[in-house]
């Protein structure tokens, strides 16, 4: 496993310890195969769930935006 892999699961970990610990809302999303194809095998080879792979690059994305905002 690399450094940027070992980075991307401690996020995704993290993004699914801090969503366990919050009030959860569940969020269905229409996608096509080739991009559901995608992010499972991305997550898949991350060692997390898809679930946590998208938990994890939201609160990211989300992180970033709301400092920049914050400016």
């Amino acid at each position: 496993m690399t450094q940027l892999d070992t980075e991307n699961l401690y996020d995704a970990r993290r993004a699914s310890v801090a969503a366990k610990s919050a009030k959860i809302k569940r969020l269905t999303l229409d996608l096509s195969e080739d991009l559901h194809r995608a992010i499972k095998k991305n997550a898949a080879d991350e060692g997390v769930t898809m679930a946590e792979k998208l938990r994890a690059l939201l609160m990211d994305y989300y992180d970033h935006n709301s400092r920049d905002h914050a400016r």
